[in-house]
């Protein structure tokens, strides 16, 4: 299981980013920004634990694939999130796009990230 750890900086990024669990300084700027906006960080997941979770955090379980995209329009228009975190998101182009419109509209980073690790690729002349 990820474990995701949160420090003190900010970041006023906003739109559907993607980025990947060992980015964790880039993680930390834009999770920490719910400190100065006072509002929520959702982290949709079936695999993260959160550890040093900021205020105005809330970890969901991911639902289906079949519901995701209308979780996330529901959440962004209720007008409430800063940043939701969303493991493996997968959306097809029409859904990027009408979640970029909505991200850039209510001013809220949609962060796709990504927990494949490819640390033990083997690389040789064989």
């Amino acid at each position: 299981m990820a474990t995701l750890k949160f420090n003190n900086t900010r970041s006023d990024e906003s739109g559907l980013i993607n980025m990947h669990i060992n980015q964790q300084q880039r993680l930390d700027h834009l999770i920490q920004s719910n400190l100065q906006h006072r509002k929520w960080l959702y982290v949709l997941s079936e695999r993260l634990a959160i550890r040093d979770c900021p205020e105005y955090c809330i970890k969901l379980n991911k639902p289906q694939p079949m519901k995701l995209f209308s979780w996330l329009e529901k959440i962004i228009q209720a007008g409430q999130a800063n940043a939701i975190v969303v493991e493996e998101l997968k959306l097809d182009e029409m859904s990027k796009k009408r979640l970029k419109l909505l991200c850039n509209q209510y001013k809220v980073t949609v962060v796709n990230l990504n927990l494949h690790t490819t640390d033990n690729l083997v690389q040789g002349p064989w």
